[in-house]
């Protein structure tokens, strides 16, 4: 049945909350009694009732599932965790145990790996000093179980981290929230893959951006180049035309002066000469009567 989803640390849930995400309809109850418990709750039981040394009044428990608690609220937990895993296993869903610390336990959600956990909050009072305590180095408050349990689902993946949260309430324990807190692990899972696909998106965007911009700086270079090789060809026919118009006026002089060498070289061989000089450097490739004949067209 479609809900809306929790609200997580992110803010609202990345699914559209107007999408509808489908959700089992398992039905999630709470017994009363943990009979016929899991066999990994009935391995956290076990590894609750042998723990010896609380933290600050909780027992920890990581392996096969997450478990925070106090001997108090133990109970409520187990059966809660219980009912859960229970209704993701019926609903298709895998849960698979803690491996190590890179690996820890989680539910497998339609291809996403949800991490999730039921701790006990602490409770904080201020600190009273006992005999030859010294107050510098005592702590200001002191910690205590609260008996309220929260229940947490989160992700960490592709870069994205988010969570939801069920907490008992002064009207509404955990318990009551059951079939929301089963409902939240679909959200999340949706969650997840829009998220990835969102990521998955913009590197895409990103990429064929950047194919963009290259295929830009290629255009903007081979036009740079283009231009540059023009500028060339026009400077190299200016000295081409001043190279022909040179060598008329040497001839003449060398006429005017009934000169038979030119640079050491007979007139008609250095003119020669030149102007092979000149139809070498000029791009156009025009010989000087050319020039002369196309000049007096573009007139």
């Amino acid at each position: 049945q479609p809900l809306r989803p929790p609200v997580s640390s992110q803010g609202t849930a990345m699914a559209d909350e107007r999408s509808v995400v489908q959700v089992p309809t398992t039905t999630l109850r709470v017994a009363s009694v943990l009979a016929h418990a899991h066999p990994f709750v009935r391995q956290v039981r076990t590894r609750l009732n042998a723990a010896s040394h609380p933290q600050r009044g909780l027992f920890i428990c990581a392996d096969p599932l997450s478990i925070e608690v106090s001997r108090e609220t133990q109970g409520r937990a187990l059966r809660i965790m219980d009912a859960v895993v229970k209704a993701l296993e019926a609903s298709g869903c895998k849960v698979r145990p803690w491996e190590d610390y890179g690996r820890p336990g989680h539910a497998v959600v339609r291809g996403e790996n949800l991490r999730f956990s039921l701790k006990e909050a602490l409770h904080r009072t201020l600190h009273q000093l006992e005999d030859k305590e010294n107050p510098r180095w005592a702590a200001r408050y002191d910690l205590h179980p609260s008996g309220q349990l929260r229940f947490r689902v989160w992700w960490d993946d592709a870069g994205y981290r988010g969570h939801f949260d069920w907490k008992d309430g002064k009207k509404t324990s955990l318990e009551q929230q059951a079939q929301q807190m089963f409902a939240g692990f679909f959200h999340a899972a949706a969650e997840c893959k829009a998220k990835r696909e969102f990521l998955a998106s913009a590197a895409q965007r990103r990429d064929e951006e950047a194919v963009l911009r290259r295929q830009e700086e290629l255009k903007h270079e081979s036009e740079r180049q283009l231009a540059e090789q023009l500028h060339q060809a026009a400077r190299a026919f200016r000295d081409a035309r001043d190279l022909r118009t040179f060598i008329e006026a040497a001839k003449a002089m060398a006429h005017a002066a009934r000169s038979e060498t030119l640079y050491g070289r007979p007139v008609d061989e250095w003119k020669r000469w030149a102007e092979a000089v000149a139809d070498a450097l000029d791009p156009l490739g025009q010989s000087s009567e050319h020039a002369e004949d196309e000049g007096d067209e573009i007139l």
